[in-house]
């Protein structure tokens, strides 16, 4: 069987190399007894079943990477090598940078959010592999938007200490709690039906959801803008740019595959920005 420690000391190096002391406690503890490990065939047909096809996946309890597939490229080791670094257990509930499992409930809450991320970390480290143009496409897109909202260092600690509540924290400086729950559920509707056949009307949801994704962003970066705009942080103009550059980064359609899913309304948006602007002094 093959080994893996040449994928983990790379990992291990850049990921020291690259952060910070409080940082990297989960991944230090998770580090004295992880497992990468190649499915054995008799039970990897039913675990592709289980986890949707995936090639690959962490699983918290056993602390082990179970490769499903064959000559699994080094991209996807790295991607799971996150999670690793960002989860861990306590009582019955599974912490995983954004995403939180409770055990006894199966709730599950997060995770589109938290694999945007977890994909948008490994490519940022490490770059892109030509062969996961498309993964996690739609959720890292909003996840690297997300960061620019809250902050690279704030976003990257959050997600390294499994703590949600501070990304709650943080948000609510601009935006209400129920809407930060509408935006992350929204995020795992999507990855909950993206791979899936869609009709019309789930085509069609789904793309409202998106929508309200990128509806959530930019309402939250504006007022962002604008507290620093009373703060005389930045000014008029300095505003103006910053939100018009942020909407170029929304106003953009998103291929998937055999599938398009439809940016924000550009209509929508200008009308909402000048509601917006005209109430910052």
């Amino acid at each position: 069987m093959k080994t893996y420690n040449v994928s983990l000391a790379r990992f291990k190096r850049v990921f020291f190399d690259n952060f910070g002391y409080d940082n990297i406690d989960i991944f230090n503890n998770n580090l004295k007894d992880i497992k990468i490990t190649e499915a054995p065939y008799s039970i990897s047909s039913l675990l592709r079943k289980l986890i949707k096809n995936n090639p690959a996946v962490y699983i918290n309890c056993d602390n082990t990477i179970l490769l499903i597939k064959n000559d699994i490229p080094e991209f996807i080791i790295f991607h799971e090598l996150f999670h690793a670094a960002s989860s861990l257990m306590e009582d019955d509930m599974i912490y995983s940078g954004f995403r939180q499992y409770d055990f006894k409930t199966r709730y599950d809450f997060g995770y589109g959010l938290n694999e945007g991320y977890t994909q948008y970390m490994k490519e940022k480290y490490f770059g892109q592999d030509p062969r996961e143009k498309y993964v996690y496409l739609v959720e890292k897109h909003f996840a690297s938007l997300l960061e620019e909202i809250v902050g690279e260092k704030n976003m990257e600690c959050f997600y390294l200490q499994a703590n949600l509540k501070k990304l709650y924290d943080k948000l609510q400086d601009y935006i209400d709690y129920d809407k930060i729950t509408r935006f992350m559920k929204n995020l795992d509707f999507f990855k909950d039906h993206v791979s899936s056949k869609k009709d019309d009307r789930t085509l069609l949801k789904i793309n409202n959801k998106i929508k309200d994704c990128s509806y959530f962003l930019l309402d939250a970066f504006i007022e962002k803008e604008k507290q620093k705009l009373r703060n005389n942080e930045i000014n008029k103009d300095e505003f103006d740019d910053n939100v018009a550059e942020f909407i170029n980064k929304l106003d953009k359609d998103v291929y998937f595959k055999d599938y398009m899913y439809y940016g924000v309304d550009r209509d929508y948006v200008d009308t909402f920005y000048d509601n917006s602007t005209n109430k910052v002094r």
